[in-house]
């Protein structure tokens, strides 16, 4: 039984040999012992509300413009109401932190500069959508009605049955 023992002592020759294997082991396990404070960061994207809005009064009054160049149409008058005033889609930056017992996420918005200002860096934009147009117009024939009907159809993507188009007389 002693000469088992003696086989599972520690002698110095032992610890000559496997110093840096023993030397890793120890440093993985004071590893284990502190994960506390791990940051994280990664590039996510997140939608905000536009901070320029759509400028319904200045392309109504283009369209008008436009519009009152079709052959017989006279003065025209163009309303038109948005289903929403689109978005912005900005690049943002988020950290996570692991504490023990909690997960804290931070999301920043990622800024570039220009002409010294700092302006956040936009992924992608969707323009607003169109709900429904009304126009008004001097004469409306039916040649005259599809005309305005399909200009205004392309120039909001709405679909000919929610553009009404009326006569003034």
């Amino acid at each position: 039984m002693v000469e088992y023992v003696n086989k599972l002592s520690w002698k110095p020759e032992m610890l000559k040999k496997y110093r840096y294997p023993a030397l890793i082991l120890a440093l993985g396990l004071l590893f284990l012992l502190f994960p506390a404070g791990q940051k994280k960061t990664e590039q996510v994207q997140t939608a905000a509300q536009t901070e320029e809005t759509f400028d319904l009064e200045t392309f109504t009054e283009e369209a008008e413009a436009m519009l009152s160049q079709l052959q017989g149409a006279g003065k025209v008058r163009l309303l038109l109401t948005l289903e929403d005033d689109g978005q912005r889609e900005y690049l943002m930056n988020r950290s996570v932190s692991r504490t023990e017992g909690s997960v804290q996420r931070e999301d920043q918005a990622v800024l570039t500069s220009r002409d010294g200002d700092q302006l956040p860096v936009t992924v992608s934009r969707t323009y607003p959508r169109f709900r429904g147009a009304l126009v008004v117009c001097g004469e409306a024939s039916p040649t005259l009605i599809l005309r305005i009907k399909e200009a205004i159809s392309g120039l909001t993507g709405l679909g000919m049955d929610r553009i009404t188009v009326l006569s003034s007389r």
